[in-house]
């Protein structure tokens, strides 16, 4: 098959959709979506929004195959910017492609919520960036933190556009839907959950989520690690680490005996591995919470006021940019219930509503420029609201 056949077509890294998963080990499954189920929502969102012919691709594929057969590579990010890995391999198998390059939603890893930080990456990850920056016409980053980190390696064709993950729901007044939400009763609560460093602060504010969870008879909603995945599909034999269900026990809830926090696991804790269906369960809730940015962000769009726990640069950057009310973790761990959390938060739904829209059109205009159709129904909608209101003006 000539490449001059199919033109146009769009090779996209990262599986958005996993099928059959009910039957599957959850090491296989955590395998694919790249080892945490927040991954799935910004694939799914771009793999949404691009009309073009389109196919999914990873690092196992041949190089010669998408060489071949399509015109650009598509690469959902996240938070490659980070000391710990080394993404040389990433590197190589992308030169080895020889096609334009659109990244999206690259993010950076710093420890400190206040950027402070000064990144010190490995060869492999510089190499990486700089390969990025030659094959694409610009590097879509997460905020202005993530872009500083790459001006600092030389790199200068770089956009900032948040996460693609917010383009998701089609309504271009979101934010004003969800304002008023903010307010109301919590009788339904979800928890995005976080894994589980040995750290005494993180602890402390799992263990209020888990009592919060289990005061509201919420839901913990799990995307990583591995082991906790598998106990939030009531797979114990899955487990790996001989000793994670009772190290797990004691962090979350020592208060009670180890066979009430299995029980309790197994009445609280799940997960999804399908977009659609994760937001369907989300859109029944009343109130999102917890350290996990894309745990939510999909509550948002599933019209669901959420509030993040900040711990790091990547989730206080998604916040900033994104105008997505957040509060520290020591001041979370200040107040006494969520009525006094409640008054904590500020968001502005027109703010956001605005800020969304200005992000969505430079994310619309990556793909136009790129020579990819793009499908994005939140600018649809607020091209004919504005149509609306201009004739009935006229």
């Amino acid at each position: 098959m000539n490449r001059k056949d199919q033109k146009n077509r769009v090779a996209i890294l990262g599986n958005p959709i996993i099928n059959n998963h009910y039957h599957k080990a959850t090491s296989e499954i955590f395998n694919q979506v790249g080892k945490n189920i927040g991954n799935q929502l910004f694939r799914f969102a771009i793999y949404s929004h691009i009309s073009s012919p389109k196919e999914i691709v990873d690092f196992n594929t041949d190089p010669e195959y998408i060489k071949n057969n399509f015109d650009i590579l598509v690469i959902p990010s996240a938070n490659q910017v980070n000391p710990a890995w080394d993404l040389g391999s990433r590197a190589k198998f992308i030169e080895q492609c020889q096609l334009p390059v659109l990244v999206i939603g690259l993010g950076a890893q710093a420890s400190q919520t206040n950027f402070a930080d000064k990144l010190e990456l490995q060869p492999g990850t510089i190499r990486y960036l700089k390969i990025i920056s030659e094959y694409s016409k610009r590097i879509a980053v997460r905020g202005e933190f993530t872009a500083r980190c790459l001006q600092e390696h030389g790199i200068e064709n770089i956009v900032v556009i948040g996460c693609p993950s917010i383009f998701l729901s089609p309504r271009s007044n979101l934010g004003e839907i969800i304002e008023p939400k903010y307010q109301k009763p919590i009788i339904k609560l979800s928890v995005a959950s976080a894994s589980c460093p040995p750290n005494k602060i993180h602890q402390l504010v799992e263990r209020k989520l888990i009592d919060l969870v289990d005061l509201y008879r919420g839901h913990y909603i799990c995307q990583a690690p591995q082991d906790l995945i598998a106990l939030s599909r009531s797979r114990l034999e899955e487990i790996q680490q001989p000793d994670y269900l009772q190290k797990l026990h004691f962090y979350l809830m020592p208060r009670v005996s180890y066979p009430e926090f299995i029980s309790f696991a197994r009445r609280h804790f799940t997960s999804f591995w399908n977009v659609e269906s994760w937001l369907e369960f989300l859109s029944t809730c009343d109130f999102s919470l917890g350290k996990r940015i894309h745990g939510n962000i999909a509550a948002i769009q599933a019209e669901t006021p959420a509030l993040v726990i900040t711990h790091d640069s990547r989730t206080k950057e998604l916040c900033n940019t994104l105008k997505i009310p957040n509060i520290a973790m020591t001041e979370f761990l200040t107040t006494n219930n969520l009525i006094d959390l409640n008054e904590k938060i500020s968001f502005d739904g027109k703010e956001f509503d605005n800020n969304r829209i200005k992000l969505a059109e430079i994310y619309q205009s990556l793909f136009l420029e790129n020579g990819i159709n793009c499908d994005l129904p939140l600018l649809e909608n607020h091209n004919l609201e504005l149509g609306q209101k201009l004739v009935s003006v006229s």
